[in-house]
């Protein structure tokens, strides 16, 4: 489908406020929900499944994995290797990392890159990674092989239309993916999927492939480092968290949770096909499994979505405001930098001489609104994160060196934090501006369009879109049981990948035992355990809606779907500019919220807020 100029440009700007705002992001997408209780343990990010790895061990000890031990969801029902040290919080920030970067390569597509230089988006990441970890160099370091690209195999996204009117993304960027062969979009019947999902060897790359090949790296770089702290240690978390990321993408980008209710006996739930569309299958006819196109108007549905899952200010870190902050007329100070790092070193130091350096350029900085980030800058900024990088591990070693100097680093990372928006809010500033307002002009253009409703409309339609099917958004029925299950898949996937980490097996049958995760319902053999664990997940979640059961099943028909009525109880009402809000990367608050959502109910619960988080591990 070909975009407009000046639809293009929009998407341009857009794609860059992605990068550059680590503001409000959404369920399944990068960073966590805050622990408020009517969502504890029932709303779901990328974050927060993967959090479920500080009950796993890192090391294997002595238990083997048997098909007989317990495995279950969040911290009850767990499957430990006993014997070895779990996931720390640090551990699991790096995990996090590959998990994020997935998201965020989104902005290394067609719109951004005809442009922008690589380079250029590249240098944008590194600052809003830095934003979110703290660190912005050696294993939190966004190079361009860590970043890749996008591409649909990573998200499991329907390629359908990708580049059509480029005729080949590969123009601007030689790893994007190549024109679409139709093939492609064909049912696979050996496995009840959509082809580009798990037909390999066929000529086109699939995701269970990117899959086998993160994890086969993984498992490599795990070895390599001997279960010792390292790069090669950190590489293998990294890598870890971007195979997982497509794993969970199986549970919120696809229908399987619909179809597993369908085999539960809850035929009136709609799976995201025309009625038509069925398949034979080990276990009857039934839908077959597929995940939704993702074309421009999903692109929009995803960053205005977010204003549906903003709960308060304090839940994020917002870049934009504190980068108008810095612009608006404060200077930045190094005196409250300088007195506080000479009581942890006792003196002073070059590197505060280098600051007053780095200020002096950045004062000096005048925007070229036709080359946003020329080399220059792009070093400039670089050299920002890197003295921060540098200050910053100085001093945490110095602190853990003397006991008592916690409330010292605190302050220290305080002060650091406001010098290093102040000497960024130059270069950035600008761009923020110019950005948020192709947002605001490209929301007018969010309109219910017919491919977002063919799959309603035509009953052998079987490309559904990817704004009505993901599971994304948290105030969707099921991103519930999705992210429930989907805690389960990264449980049993990092166990069998720390045990190869330590042994001789072979990566690729780890691999294979991992993938069974990747099914179609009516496909399970009842031989796998994570298989009927998965199901039993399901099973488990609807069952336990006692006489809300009925309520629920109602709410997932094809008319209520369809209305946007698929939502959790107490938040019916809530208005979502860009329905379903289920993006890969980081989203932006049009300012459209009711408020929040302030004290609705949840199966008989009251909201009652606890405190935020400023994002993922701030």
């Amino acid at each position: 489908m070909g975009l407009s100029p000046s639809l293009t440009n929009a998407f341009l700007l857009i794609a860059v406020l992605v990068v550059v705002l680590p503001v409000e992001t959404y369920a399944f997408g990068a960073g966590d929900i805050p622990d408020f209780a009517y969502l504890n343990d029932k709303a779901f990010r990328h974050g927060d499944i993967e959090n479920i790895l500080e009950e796993v061990a890192k090391t294997a000890g002595h238990a083997a994995l048997g098909g007989g031990s317990l495995l279950g969801i969040a911290s009850s029902v767990l499957k430990h290797v006993s014997g070895g040290s779990k996931f720390s919080k640090s551990d699991i920030k790096k995990v996090y990392f590959g998990n994020w970067l997935r998201d965020y390569s989104q902005a290394m597509d067609i719109a951004g890159l005809s442009k922008l230089t690589a380079d250029s988006l590249i240098l944008v990441v590194s600052v809003l990674g830095f934003m979110t970890f703290g660190f912005a160099t050696q294993e939190f370091e966004v190079t361009a092989d860590r970043l890749g690209v996008y591409l649909p195999v990573e998200h499991i996204d329907n390629p359908k239309g990708y580049a059509e009117k480029e005729g080949d993304a590969r123009k601007f960027h030689p790893k994007l993916r190549p024109p679409v062969n139709r093939e492609e979009l064909e049912i696979d019947e050996q496995n009840g999927m959509k082809k580009y999902m798990a037909t390999e060897n066929r000529g086109w790359d699939t995701s269970t492939a990117f899959i086998r090949r993160t994890f086969r790296a993984c498992i490599e770089a795990g070895r390599r480092s001997g279960g010792n702290d390292g790069p090669d240690r950190y590489e293998a978390y990294r890598l870890l968290g971007t195979g997982l990321h497509t794993m969970e993408d199986l549970l919120a980008h696809s229908n399987w949770c619909e179809i597993a209710l369908r085999k539960l006996g809850h035929n009136e739930v709609f799976c995201h096909v025309g009625d038509n569309v069925s398949i034979n299958t080990p276990h009857g006819r039934a839908p077959p499994l597929v995940t939704g196109t993702f074309g421009s108007a999903d692109f929009l549905h995803s960053l205005l979505g977010e204003a549906g899952d903003k709960i308060s200010q304090a839940s994020v870190t917002d870049l934009s405001q504190k980068i108008s902050d810095a612009q608006g007329g404060q200077k930045a100070d190094l005196g409250p930098l300088k007195a506080i790092f000479g009581k942890i070193t006792g003196g002073g130091d070059s590197k505060m001489n280098k600051a007053d350096q780095m200020n002096q350029q950045a004062q000096a900085y005048n925007l070229n609104p036709d080359n946003v980030a020329p080399p220059e800058v792009q070093k400039q900024l670089l050299d920002i994160l890197r003295w921060h990088d540098d200050v910053m591990r100085d001093i945490i070693k110095r602190i853990e060196m003397v006991p008592g100097l916690e409330t010292l680093l605190e302050e220290f990372s305080n002060a650091m934090n406001a010098y290093i928006y102040t000497l960024l809010a130059p270069y950035l500033g600008p761009l923020l501006q110019s950005a948020t307002g192709a947002l605001d002009e490209g929301s007018k253009m969010v309109i219910d369009s017919d491919d977002q409703y063919e799959v309603f409309n035509n009953p052998n339609a079987q490309d559904p879109s990817h704004s009505l099917l993901s599971k994304d958004h948290f105030g969707l029925i099921l991103n519930e049981p999705a992210g429930k299950i989907a805690q389960i898949v990264v449980i049993h996937s990092t166990n069998l990948i720390v045990r190869a980490w330590s042994d001789n097996s072979n990566p690729d049958d780890v691999i294979t035992q991992i993938l069974e995760a990747f099914h179609h319902p009516y496909y399970a053999t009842g031989r796998s355990d994570i298989q009927n664990k998965m199901f039993d997940q399901m099973q488990k979640w609807i069952g336990g809606m006692g006489s809300e059961a009925t309520e629920i099943i109602a709410s997932l028909t094809k008319e209520a779907v369809r209305d946007h009525k698929n939502k959790r109880k107490g938040l019916e009402d809530t208005e979502e500019p860009g329905y379903g809000g289920c993006g890969h990367g980081g989203g932006y608050s049009t300012g459209k919220t009711s408020g929040g959502y302030k004290n609705p109910s949840y199966g008989g619960e009251v909201a009652d807020y606890d405190g935020g988080n400023s994002g993922i591990y701030a």
